[in-house]
């Protein structure tokens, strides 16, 4: 993500965090965001299993939406915390890196 858009999408989350609770209590929003994280997730798959098991196309559009709805959890996480996600996606990296030959048809040595 370019960084401009980044901080402009971290600002755009807290406000709306705002808009819809004036008065928060201190890391309300944390326990928001995990939350959210696990509805929208939810929602997500609910649109791969109607094209997975019922056969109906899947609707790009949706998943963006829905996709959309995700990150911008995710994003209410990374606020609450004060991370930024050039962070996460470099400890995300490493993380997988690492673990890249096991998991993924390599040797373990």
């Amino acid at each position: 993500m370019k960084p401009y858009l980044e901080d402009h999408y971290a600002n755009f989350v807290e406000q709306r965090i705002m808009m819809n609770d004036p008065y928060p209590l201190p890391s309300k929003g944390l326990g928001l965001g995990f939350i959210g994280v696990a509805g929208e997730a939810g929602e997500l798959l609910e649109l791969y299993k109607k094209h997975y098991y019922h056969g109906k196309e899947l609707d790009r559009e949706k998943v963006i939406h829905e996709m959309g709805d995700v990150l911008f959890y995710l994003q209410v996480i990374a606020n609450e915390l004060g991370l930024d996600f050039d962070t996460i996606r470099e400890a995300n990296i490493e993380k997988l890196s690492k673990r890249g030959k096991e998991h993924y048809g390599g040797s373990k040595t």
